[in-house]
């Protein structure tokens, strides 16, 4: 009996520990070696700007800005085509998926802006922030903008990020090696306030606000053009 109970506790804690490092291996298979660059003294971009314009105007100018094909002197400024829906559409079709549990409601009047489905699996491009041994890595999000109206003619509108990841990949001799986008393997990351702040931009390029400057990290390299 006691031999028995011997033989028990040896097979549980050889089967924990095999589990602890199985768990342990694939957390440092996806996330080790992620750093990220500072911004200097800490001084990250606003994620928020109000613009001189009523709300519904400045709501009809975002969705058609962004439905339609982006112009190349703006490639920069997160110009690429992308679906825009509504925050009852969005829920809606949250409805089988597992992707956001939760999702509050900020406003009817809010948007949010993710790549179509026929290319999901298209990245927003390389990280100004995110690196792996130093190779900027991929950088992915959808998001949420949510529109506040200050006065008739004044609208403040806020970016928040959903689901932020980047594409950790395979290492081979020392380099990310993706072959397709198919097959990333993504970490999920915070924020980096660039991407909302882009977002900011291209809407006060076409609306005409003169905007401070896009703020970012100096990381010692040059990050690839846009994907």
């Amino acid at each position: 009996m006691e031999k028995k109970i011997r033989l028990k506790k040896a097979i549980f804690i050889f089967l924990s520990g095999s589990l602890s490092i199985c768990l342990l291996y694939l957390l440092l298979h996806l996330s080790c070696g992620i750093k990220k660059h500072p911004f200097l003294f800490g001084y990250e971009n606003t994620t928020e700007y109000v613009y001189n314009m009523s709300l519904e105007e400045l709501r009809d100018l975002v969705k058609n800005e962004f439905e339609n094909p982006a112009n190349p002197d703006v490639e920069e400024i997160l110009c690429r085509k992308m679906e825009v829906s509504t925050i009852t559409e969005f829920l809606t079709g949250l409805i089988d998926s597992v992707s956001y549990p939760f999702y509050q409601i900020k406003s009817m009047h809010d948007l949010i802006l993710e790549y179509p489905v026929s290319t999901h699996s298209t990245t927003l491009g390389y990280s100004d922030v995110y690196y792996k041994k130093n190779m900027p890595l991929l950088y992915s999000a959808s998001f949420h903008l949510h529109f506040e109206q200050i006065d008739a003619d004044m609208t403040k509108i806020k970016v928040y990020v959903l689901e932020p990841k980047v594409a950790v990949g395979e290492e081979i001799l020392a380099q990310i090696i993706i072959p397709s986008h198919a097959g990333y393997s993504w970490k999920s990351v915070k924020p980096t306030t660039i991407e909302e702040y882009k977002i900011l931009l291209r809407i006060g390029k076409v609306v005409g606000e003169k905007m401070p400057p896009l703020r970012k990290p100096y990381s010692g390299y040059h990050v690839p053009g846009w994907l």
